[in-house]
């Protein structure tokens, strides 16, 4: 998948917010995020990430694995660790991605107990 230029997509978020179809619209903000984290722009995304008032499973996976492609594994976890207080339960898709942020980031106790929670499944 090719990605826009950073300029092009930072132009295309303000257009966005600017006629208010950011927000009404997740699937809109989906792709911009992963857009953003597309270019290496994981600070912008991030921070629409963070706006976002009602994020379901999907929008924490594109997060967490936009980290982990960039070797952002502490982010990863961070971002991994605040769906529990969304009260939102990870699925087949966020696993691998922060298994893997566990291994590169060396936390192999939030690893162990992220394997218990699959091995429960």
């Amino acid at each position: 998948i090719s990605y826009p230029d950073a300029k092009t997509l930072k132009q295309l978020h303000a257009k966005l917010f600017a006629d208010q179809n950011l927000h009404s619209n997740p699937s809109i903000a989906l792709k911009l995020i992963r857009a953003y984290a597309g270019c290496g722009e994981l600070d912008c995304a991030r921070k629409l990430f963070d706006e976002i008032p009602e994020k379901n499973i999907i929008f924490f996976n594109v997060m967490i694995r936009s980290y982990v492609t960039h070797l952002k594994y502490h982010d990863a976890l961070c971002v991994f660790r605040s769906m529990f207080s969304h009260v939102i339960r990870a699925d087949h898709y966020t696993y691998p991605c922060v298994l893997k942020a566990c291994s590169g980031s060396g936390n192999l106790w939030v690893g162990f107990q992220v394997h218990a929670a699959v091995y429960k499944i």
